[in-house]
């Protein structure tokens, strides 16, 4: 159990341990099966490059989102099967906990070069608090997915998770750009603090 803390390939086993099981969102049960988050937590032990993260994260973070990509569909293939209702879509799902996973993982100084490129988890209450603040701000961004906002979020294929990540960005750009703005806001994970109101 100690070896952990000498030996490289068990500290990464055990970081990414504590990581998934962390990470993992509540109340999930009304989405999945049984048994879903020890499935989640075998993948980010035993199949997610934790390595090449602690390794080379700067080099990640120059295509992180073809990376993000790859590692998605590898945990959507995990999760298969493990979905409750028909309308869910296994990658949407996968995209959740993959990216509650990474936001969690930037707390090791090793993975902050991933923090400015990092995805938003998306559930039910963001799509209500991005709807909300599309209507507030007058979001030029939010209004180009303003239909897939209205939608569960596990309902939602894929491609329009990208849209909305991209959405999310240029949102960002909107955001930063406003006069008298206090702060600016560098990672599209900074928006997760809209539900929290």
């Amino acid at each position: 159990m100690a070896e952990f803390l000498t030996r490289r390939t068990q500290y990464l086993r055990a970081v990414a341990l504590e990581t998934a099981k962390m990470s993992y969102p509540g109340r999930m049960g009304g989405v999945v099966t049984a048994g879903t988050k020890k499935a989640v937590a075998e993948y980010f032990v035993k199949e997610f490059p934790m390595g090449d993260v602690w390794e080379n994260a700067a080099k990640i973070a120059k295509r992180f989102d073809h990376w993000h990509d790859r590692r998605v569909r590898e945990l959507g293939k995990c999760i298969q099967g493990r979905v409750k209702k028909r309308t869910d879509r296994c990658e949407a799902l996968a995209a959740k906990f993959f990216n509650t996973f990474m936001h969690q993982l930037m707390k090791y100084e090793a993975c902050r070069p991933l923090w400015q490129h990092l995805h938003l988890p998306l559930d039910k209450r963001i799509l209500v608090a991005l709807g909300r603040l599309k209507r507030s701000v007058g979001s030029l961004a939010l209004e180009e997915v303003a239909g897939v906002l209205r939608n569960p979020p596990y309902a939602i294929s894929y491609a329009e998770y990208l849209q909305v990540q991209q959405a999310l960005r240029n949102l960002l750009t909107e955001l930063n750009r406003r006069a008298r703005s206090e702060i600016k806001l560098k990672s599209r994970i900074e928006l997760n603090l809209l539900w929290a109101e």
